[in-house]
């Protein structure tokens, strides 16, 4: 909302007087609440990777290879380069994603730059309980059992509150929140079995840390990072 002093000049505009109190309040208003946001990152945001650099240095490297890994949304992205990094180190890959053709690319590209390396593409929708029952199904088929999972697949949308549809809500909640609890549902009781496995959960920075539209987003992470 502009502020301005009531006056009008011969066209009909509004005059704003730079000398009116609100106005320069309203001027130094944005700049403030950028640097406070800045203060915001730095203190949630730094402490968090200051902790994770201690982690990874006190950490014992352990070797990964031969062992099988699972990556949801490994069609395009961030899932794609987990992908490529597991195969890497020698894991074997099971690639899944809703993008058919995003995720048989990942594959060859994949028995391209690791010569050796096991790997295959899966469809699953996984906000579907049934989809991801038949997943673990073929998965135990083609590699026997699990060792580690990541659950990368997300949406990243944004929206203005009061106007996005019931089906929108849905979905963020469900594809970014929700499938997070089906698929660990269905492959960790074989992991507590094993007595082995790893469970990697894929939130972001917005679960800390919002965005002018992305407030479901950030809810959804927000819960997936669960403090």
């Amino acid at each position: 909302m502009s502020i301005h002093n009531g006056n009008t000049n011969e066209n009909g505009y509004l005059v704003i007087d730079p000398t009116n109190e609100r106005y320069r309040y309203q001027k130094i208003k944005e700049p403030l609440k950028f640097i406070l946001q800045c203060v915001y990152l730095s203190l949630v945001f730094f402490p968090l990777l200051f902790l994770s650099a201690i982690k990874t240095l006190i950490a014992r490297e352990r070797s990964l290879k031969g062992q099988t890994v699972l990556v949801t949304g490994g069609a395009h992205g961030l899932g794609k380069e987990l992908c490529f990094k597991f195969a890497s180190l020698g894991c074997s890959i099971a690639c899944v994603d809703i993008n058919d053709k995003g995720s048989r690319e990942t594959v060859i590209a994949i028995k391209e730059r690791y010569p050796g390396v096991e790997a295959h593409s899966y469809h699953c929708d996984v906000r579907s309980k049934h989809e991801i029952r038949i997943l673990h199904e073929h998965v135990k088929r083609d590699f026997q059992h699990l060792d580690i999972l990541v659950h990368n697949a997300g949406d990243v949308t944004s929206a203005y509150l009061i106007d996005f549809e019931d089906k929108f809500l849905d979905n963020m909640i469900d594809l970014n929140l929700k499938s997070h609890f089906l698929i660990y549902r269905e492959f960790l009781p074989e992991m507590i079995k094993r007595n082995k496995g790893h469970i990697v959960a894929i939130a972001s920075l917005a679960s800390v840390y919002s965005e002018m539209n992305f407030s479901i987003y950030t809810a959804t992470k927000h819960g997936v990072l669960g403090r």
